[in-house]
């Protein structure tokens, strides 16, 4: 299990939950808020509860690992990208273990029909819909506050529109708070997606997008998180985004460096998204594959992750600034992928080569040993 003490006290964490997206933004301490965690996303795989197994039970080491308020973890936001089961499983065990200040949805987890969800994704509706409910009337405290992210039109319709601005962005805008706390200097969120509004548009195209920069003195991080969104719509999102709001440090390669973020149906190369890439990407910039380990070569129909997208992500960052978290470290026991905001600035890492030039590696590595489940969860393999 990994401890607090084992991870940067600003920064980014990847775990390896399989094909599935678990993302852990570590913000700090400032004046008398405490420490403020957001989650983007949670694949907590039954098997994960097994010692011999690598993914990591990404409920109890968020419980490790967040401080306490009144008795219980406190995790000050949980923001879900999109409703599939990869990036919601767990949800409904996580809101009974871990007190969940402020959830960031987008209007299409309430167009969904019930019959098209996981139990998951249903859960995080219902949670969704009584925090809405409860933001309308202007009621809303730390374990029932709401931000519903969207396009302009969609949120001056109701029920959006009578929510409080604090509990709305608009795609384009940026917040420096999380759960009613002021986290101006060392976190920004801006939001550069969903590029689809229509609630007709295929789920994966409706993906919350986002550039979070975390920053700590001199050091700051960006970080790209595009959910599962395709080719087309990456397209217009790096046509239609102000510039500033893509730029980015570390990309996390988006569905889990699937092909079809690269390449169109015919096998060919989506200019627009690949030229996108090269002018938002920072010198020196990172790529992150939420991955099982990158297979050798494509088979026809095959899930993410797929070999052609890392050869051309390999060509756009160079193959020593890549890592997938299926095999960060060793394939057996990966190391979470970790971005450190401070004193080291930037990748940290695993083993070796980071216990030899920072404390954050020797930390990492006496951390090792795997969680230990608390109870099983009852939610399988995607």
């Amino acid at each position: 299990m990994f401890d607090r003490d084992s991870l940067p006290g600003i920064g980014f964490v990847s775990w390896f939950v399989g094909a599935g997206d678990s993302f852990t933004l570590l913000t700090g301490k400032e004046g008398g808020s405490g420490e403020l965690v957001l989650q983007v996303d949670l694949n907590h795989l039954e098997l994960s509860e097994d010692d011999d197994e690598p993914q990591v039970a990404v409920i109890d080491q968020l419980a490790e690992i967040l401080p306490e308020v009144n008795g219980k973890p406190y995790l000050a936001a949980f923001a879900l990208t999109h409703p599939d089961l990869d990036h919601c499983r767990g949800f409904g065990d996580l809101i009974e273990k871990v007190v969940v200040g402020e959830l960031w949805v987008t209007p299409r987890i309430f167009d969904e029909y019930k019959s098209e969800l996981s139990d998951d994704a249903e859960a995080f509706r219902n949670e969704a819909d009584r925090r809405l409910k409860i933001a309308v009337k202007g009621k809303a405290k730390s374990g029932d506050r709401i931000r519903v992210i969207g396009h302009k039109d969609v949120l001056a319709s109701k029920p959006y529109s009578d929510l409080p601005d604090s509990a709305k962005s608009e795609i384009g805008t940026a917040v420096e708070s999380i759960d009613g706390h002021d986290t101006s200097g060392r976190f920004t969120a801006v939001f550069c997606g969903p590029a689809e509004a229509d609630e007709d548009a295929d789920r994966n195209d409706t993906s919350l997008a986002m550039q979070v920069t975390l920053a700590d003195g001199d050091c700051s991080q960006r970080f790209l998180l595009l959910g599962d969104l395709a080719h087309e719509a990456l397209g217009d999102l790096f046509d239609n985004a102000d510039d500033s709001h893509v730029e980015f440090d570390v990309l996390v390669m988006p569905h889990h460096c699937s092909k079809g973020a690269l390449f169109d149906s015919e096998g060919s190369a989506d200019t627009k998204v690949v030229e996108g890439l090269k002018a938002a990407k920072a010198d020196g910039a990172w790529a992150v594959a939420s991955s099982p380990p990158i297979p050798k070569s494509d088979k026809d129909g095959a899930d993410p992750p797929h070999r052609v997208a890392w050869d051309k992500y390999s060509k756009i960052f160079g193959a020593d600034h890549m890592v997938c978290t299926g095999s960060h470290g060793s394939e057996e026991d990966p190391d979470p992928v970790v971005f450190s905001v401070g004193d080291p600035c930037g990748y940290a890492r695993p083993e070796a080569a980071a216990a030899a030039s920072t404390d954050l590696g020797r930390d990492v590595k006496k951390a090792r040993p795997r969680p230990k489940a608390s109870k099983p969860s009852g939610y399988g393999r995607r």
